[in-house]
């Protein structure tokens, strides 16, 4: 089902599946993102239901991060998560346009980005990936990748550094702007 987790082996062993569609504790919405965190536990970004779930690696609900809103905290339509430092998770907060990070208790400790076009603004960023203290980011609605170190500072795109719909009609010649890396 598109609304449950499964947990694969490497060795042909029938999967092991848990979450059911629906909104109560441990239940998921179309679920997006997963993230292993490093000291135990999987984290899954529940687009549907505006959260973070956390899970034992056996399946087992432990907890529910954050809630549908534009706050500090909360989270509109999540698409991805990734665990960076050990126990900060990073994640893809598409529907507010910005990146969150949250503690091991899942709390907000920083974030970045914000609606827009300009380097280190996002449009519906849809995906993450850490390593070290440097975090890239699918910034999907403006058709690019952008690097941003753990400060926030975005030092390279990749990609266009501007939405589709700016583009012109296809009878018009267009080179598109290049940025470096």
């Amino acid at each position: 089902s598109e609304h449950e987790i499964e947990r694969c082996s490497t060795t042909g062993a029938s999967p092991l599946t848990w979450g059911a569609q629906g909104s109560g504790s441990g239940q998921l919405r179309g679920p997006r993102g997963i993230a292993v965190r490093p000291a135990g536990g999987v984290h899954v970004a529940d687009t549907g239901n505006n959260r973070i779930e956390t899970f034992t690696s056996a399946g087992a609900h432990l907890d529910s991060w954050s809630g549908r809103g534009s706050g500090v905290g909360e989270l509109d339509a999540p698409r991805d998560a990734v665990f960076a430092d050990g126990e900060l998770a990073i994640v893809a907060d598409t529907g507010n346009d910005r990146v969150q990070v949250l503690d091991g208790a899942g709390e907000t400790v920083g974030g970045f980005g914000g609606s827009g076009t300009a380097v280190g603004e996002f449009d519906a960023p849809a995906g993450v990936v850490a390593s070290g203290s440097v975090v890239w980011v699918a910034d999907t609605g403006n058709d690019r990748l952008q690097r941003t170190d753990a400060s926030g500072t975005t030092s390279a795109l990749m990609g266009r550094s501007f939405h589709a719909r700016h583009m012109p009609t296809p009878r018009t010649p267009h080179r598109a702007p290049t940025t470096g890396m």
